[in-house]
């Protein structure tokens, strides 16, 4: 056989070159050299995978070998494979990759103390996931996003968000126990869900001029205090579509003059 490469470790397998079976504890995994196949659901459901390194040798990935690994954002190929930043590509190896590079030192992404995930974008640092368990998270300067899922069922109860911070991807905070947010001025765009199904309390919005997609609220079950530095109008404004009107919430909105809107 061409290659014969066999490993069989406590957290993964390899039989005559083809891998099978990685832990799902695993964050950053460098796939050895002498693997050839990645096999159906070798990595399924590897949440806390951000980045893999394919190895020289590989020829094939089966499909689903990936799947469910919604953090894995970048990709160190120095396989011969074709691989680029495309939803599908692969098997799903490249759903949520927003990194493909053939060397680390060509790495776009970097690691916080606190274990943010954060990748250089073309204005800063994008917030792509969160890998730790405290209960508070301060974002460092320069983040001028939160990615789409960023937070998705974390356990952090508060998240403060720097003043560089421009918008929030869809779900970042979807089934979070987030209790209370403060948005600077600088965030100018939520997109859709943000809130959805998360423990948020109390939310205070400094920009009065931000822009707000569908559902931002939505089955906020627990958001009692809304505090908007704006007016009842321009509040008004943000949910001009029906799409985007709150649902299964109840909450109280105070604008900048002191008057209130109940929800």
């Amino acid at each position: 056989m061409e290659n014969s490469l066999n490993l069989n470790t406590k957290d993964y397998s390899i039989i005559d070159g083809v891998f099978k079976g990685l832990s799902s504890d695993f964050t950053d995994f460098c796939i050895p050299e002498g693997v050839t196949t990645i096999t159906a659901g070798s990595f399924k459901n590897c949440q806390k995978l951000y980045r893999v390194t394919l190895p020289s040798t590989l020829k094939n990935i089966e499909p689903n070998a990936f799947q469910g690994c919604t953090c894995l954002v970048e990709i160190i190929n120095r396989s011969s494979l074709p691989l680029k930043t495309t939803y599908g590509s692969f098997g799903g190896v490249c759903d949520n990759a927003k990194s493909v590079v053939t060397d680390q030192k060509d790495s776009v992404i970097s690691v916080t103390k606190d274990k943010l995930v954060l990748l250089k974008t073309s204005d800063g640092l994008a917030v792509v996931t969160y890998l730790g368990r405290k209960k508070q998270i301060v974002i460092p300067d320069s983040v001028t996003e939160i990615s789409k899922e960023a937070f998705y069922s974390s356990s952090c109860e508060s998240v403060i968000l720097p003043s560089t911070l421009k918008r929030i991807g869809g779900k970042a905070f979807y089934c979070s126990k987030i209790k209370k947010m403060t948005l600077p001025a600088s965030v100018e765009t939520l997109y859709e869900r943000v809130f959805d199904c998360c423990e948020i309390v109390e939310l205070n919005v400094l920009n009065p001029e931000i822009y707000f997609y569908p559902e931002i609220l939505n089955h906020a079950y627990d958001l009692t205090t809304v505090r908007f530095a704006g007016t009842k109008s321009q509040w008004e404004n943000l949910f001009d579509d029906r799409d985007t009107q709150p649902y299964s919430a109840s909450f109280t909105v105070t604008f900048a003059n002191g008057e209130t809107k109940e929800y």
